[in-house]
């Protein structure tokens, strides 16, 4: 079949079956040389999603502390910070899973334009933590507030071994591909022989967040955040591949 039966050929195959991305047609090729020095191929696409159970949660937690002396407020926020680390310690947190991810400090004017006025300087400092048990996310987050923290900022689920999900992607993917790739080669009268080329696309993990408009209220009530917080079922990995398909 020349060039131009090939091309046409393709177009409505992908009006027909509805194979958005695949394509059939024939390039230069030293690995499947054919008449002319053109080997014959169909390029498809292929998107797969890997949902994985969550085995680690990640809690953001701050603590702030107001002083009209900026040396006092800093001193304070670092003590009640301490304090904080120390409760997630004592839940099980390891020192290598907890860690700052920010720190400030600040003036602010209070009372203005009246005879209180003054400023304030606002020291924070926000603590991120890991857990692997995720049963104990609400009781840490507890001790953590009693301790001294007093803005939860969120809470996410996770996986640990995200290699191994974007692995099993990438597995369904070019399963996929092959798929739709066998499709449309028996449609036009060939068989898929093997593989040309293969791309990976975008590799995307979606952990699941509570972020802190869901905890408004609870941490007045510390206490209710263990029934509030509840790990999803799964936590998914999706990736897409492009393969080149040689076919006879």
């Amino acid at each position: 079949m020349g060039r131009t039966g090939t091309l046409v050929l393709a177009a409505v195959l992908g009006i027909a079956g509805g194979f958005g991305g695949s394509w059939i047609g024939r390039e230069h090729s030293a690995d499947h040389p054919t008449t002319a020095g053109l080997s014959r191929t169909v390029t498809v696409s292929s998107t797969a999603a890997i949902g994985s159970t969550p085995d680690e949660a990640t809690i953001s937690l701050q603590v702030s502390t107001d002083d009209a002396d900026s040396g006092a407020a800093y001193a304070q926020n670092q003590s009640d910070a301490a304090a904080v680390v120390k409760a997630l310690e004592a839940d099980g947190v390891a020192k290598r899973d907890i860690k700052t991810t920010d720190i400030n400090l600040y003036p602010h004017t209070v009372d203005r334009n009246t005879p209180n006025e003054q400023t304030i300087y606002t020291a924070s400092e926000t603590l991120t933590g890991v857990l692997h048990d995720l049963d104990t996310v609400g009781t840490t987050i507890a001790h953590a507030i009693a301790a001294g923290s007093d803005r939860l900022q969120e809470v996410t689920f996770g996986v640990s071994d995200t290699a191994l999900a974007r692995e099993k992607a990438l597995s369904s993917a070019v399963a996929g591909a092959r798929a739709k790739a066998d499709t449309l080669a028996q449609a036009a009268g060939s068989d898929v022989t093997g593989v040309v080329r293969i791309q990976e696309g975008n590799v995307r993990t979606s952990p699941y967040t509570y972020r802190e408009q869901a905890f408004r209220g609870l941490v007045a009530s510390p206490g209710t955040l263990d029934a509030a917080i509840v790990a999803p079922h799964q936590v998914t990995t999706q990736v897409t591949v492009t393969v080149v398909w040689a076919i006879s």
